[in-house]
């Protein structure tokens, strides 16, 4: 059987032997496109849990608009304009309009970037900013949430008389489900805030798809009562970046509606843990470095194998680690030092995803098709690189061959949410429930 996954901007082909037993792991049905800008304007008119908002809002109303910042395929582009002719209509000026990139704790969007992400012309005629979570003139503290997180976010979105939230929504490892209050923060929080809020990863209740009951969400959904009102609109997007559904309305009723409609549309369940799992985060921009494809598709492969089972991650990663601080770390840190130490350390996003890498390690193998990072660049880590995937699939399989085996392919870990049957000491970890 032969598959291809997405990798850069092209793909690799895996020819599986016809003895292994074979799951791809996509949506039921296609995700069929539809006119994008037809389903943005219905749902900018008939948006949930609130008015229109042209009937919110006042002329000479300040605006600010959160954007997702260049690792996301929101479609800016298509819906900025939109949203403009909205606040025209309602007596708002552009003059009076800001758009923020929610950078979170990535690097700053380029305004090259800027340009491909909401066109050039909408570049020349709006003041967009990059939003920054160390530049402490820009903060403003509102708070602390019940579970200790404090609420410290950019001061053009607080101090706006209108908030709106332009993302995508897709599953994510830590939230549930991307999309939402999810621009607030971590997309246009401080530094502090992002930390607090993501050490919540180890409680109950954390797991991709998972929102009822999951303490990061519900803790973020604590910090955009801050800036509420809070006005969203949200897009699922297919794997030829078309839009499939699109949602608006107030930041909690809207974004639940999107999950329940886009659970059931993403949600696949698979039989039993497979003894090799073969993942993408879906080829650039979620494979342009490690940074990136650990949280798209490490985080979500490691739910679906045996343990001692293999995953074999293919990801570009033409720009290598994508961070300094975590590239030091697997340079200079061992697995075992990590998985000993993590626990006694202050928490960090960049320590986690070490601590992650080396609790996958500890279960199960890592083959890692790949140009980008070598053994040179994790040397504590037993992670096998390969460059061709006759290589990874020789790797996986072994001695044992592949007869019997089972092998769970997905192509775009991020556009699904896999449901595994309960089996064994680590079955069903990650299960979903995003009611």
């Amino acid at each position: 059987m032969d598959v291809a996954v997405p990798y850069g901007t092209g793909t690799v082909g895996f020819r599986l032997p016809d003895a292994a037993q074979v799951t791809v792991a996509t949506p039921r049905v296609p995700l069929a496109g539809v006119d994008g800008g037809k389903a943005i304007d219905e749902a900018l008119e008939a948006p949930v849990g609130c008015a229109p908002l042209r009937r919110q809002v006042r002329p000479g109303s300040r605006v600010c608009i959160a954007i997702s910042d260049y690792s996301r395929h929101t479609p800016s582009w298509l819906i900025l304009p939109r949203l403009l002719e909205e606040l025209k209509l309602a007596g708002v000026r552009e003059d009076d309009i800001t758009v923020v990139v929610a950078t979170g704790l990535h690097r700053p969007t380029t305004q090259e970037e800027w340009g491909r992400m909401v066109g050039a012309d909408l570049v020349r005629r709006l003041r967009i900013v990059n939003h920054d979570p160390d530049d402490a003139g820009n903060l403003v503290r509102l708070g602390v949430t019940s579970r200790g997180t404090p609420v410290v976010i950019n001061r053009l979105y607080v101090e706006a008389d209108v908030r709106i939230s332009v993302g995508t929504i897709e599953p994510h490892h830590l939230a549930g489900w991307s999309g939402g209050p999810k621009n607030v923060l971590p997309g246009l929080a401080s530094r502090e805030s992002v930390l607090a809020n993501h050490s919540l990863t180890f409680q109950p209740g954390v797991a991709i798809g998972r929102t009822l009951g999951n303490p990061v969400y519900e803790d973020l959904l604590e910090v955009a009562a801050y800036v509420a009102p809070l006005f969203i609109i949200n897009v699922l997007l297919n794997e030829r970046k078309e839009v499939v559904r699109a949602f608006a309305g107030d930041v909690r009723e809207a974004h639940q509606t999107a999950i329940r409609s886009c659970s059931d549309l993403l949600t696949v369940s698979v039989p039993d843990l497979a003894e090799v799992v073969i993942v993408s985060p879906g080829g650039a921009p979620r494979d342009a470095d490690f940074w990136q494809a650990e949280g798209k598709a490490l985080t979500r492969a490691g739910v679906a194998v045996r343990p001692g089972g293999t995953v074999v991650l293919a990801a570009e990663c033409a720009g290598g680690i994508g961070h300094e601080q975590l590239a030091a770390i697997l340079k200079s840190r061992g697995a075992g030092e990590i998985l000993s130490s993590f626990p006694r350390e202050d928490f960090t996003t960049v320590k986690n995803k070490a601590y992650r890498l080396a609790r996958l390690l500890d279960r199960v193998r890592l083959v890692f098709l790949t140009r980008g990072v070598t053994a040179d660049d994790m040397p504590g880590f037993p992670v096998t690189f390969v460059s061709t995937a006759d290589e990874a699939l020789a790797c996986a399989f072994g001695e044992r061959g592949a007869a019997g085996a089972s092998v769970l392919v997905v192509p775009r870990a991020p556009a699904v949410v896999l449901q595994v049957a309960e089996s064994g000491p680590n079955g069903g970890e990650g299960a979903t429930n995003s009611r």
